[in-house]
């Protein structure tokens, strides 16, 4: 339900094409160079195993916020007062590479490089 709230939510990974590789929308250029191009792919909704929906951007703040707003608060509302409980299971978050349709991928968000910029001092790459 998370992903089908808001497009930013999505998942995205990062790979790396060929210059003259097409890119369709959500997807788009990260970075260029004189033979590859670097391009963030977005999830597609509509996998059946996300419910119709897809995976989510596990680096998004805002993303996880919405996540425990629509998860999480609404058992925390329902059994308030009644004692707690002293874990809950989530199902196996993780930020990894990934293979799909023959391409490497790695995990990105469009947050990292701003949150990058805010730690370091400067946009990755030296570029």
């Amino acid at each position: 339900m998370v992903p089908l709230s808001n497009p930013s939510f999505r998942a995205r990974a990062l790979t790396r094409v060929l210059k003259n590789a097409p890119v369709q929308a959500p997807d788009t250029v990260v970075f260029e160079d004189s033979v590859p191009r670097y391009v963030c792919r977005v999830d597609r909704i509509g996998n059946g195993w996300f419910n119709g929906g897809s995976w989510v951007d596990l680096m998004n703040p805002a993303m996880v916020r919405a996540f425990i707003e629509s998860t999480y608060a609404p058992y925390a509302k329902q059994f308030a007062g009644q004692p707690h409980v002293p874990g809950i299971f989530t199902d196996e978050p993780q930020i990894s590479a990934r293979r799909v349709g023959g391409e490497g991928r790695i995990s990105f968000s469009p947050v990292i490089p701003a949150a990058f910029k805010a730690r370091i001092g400067h946009s990755s790459g030296g570029r």
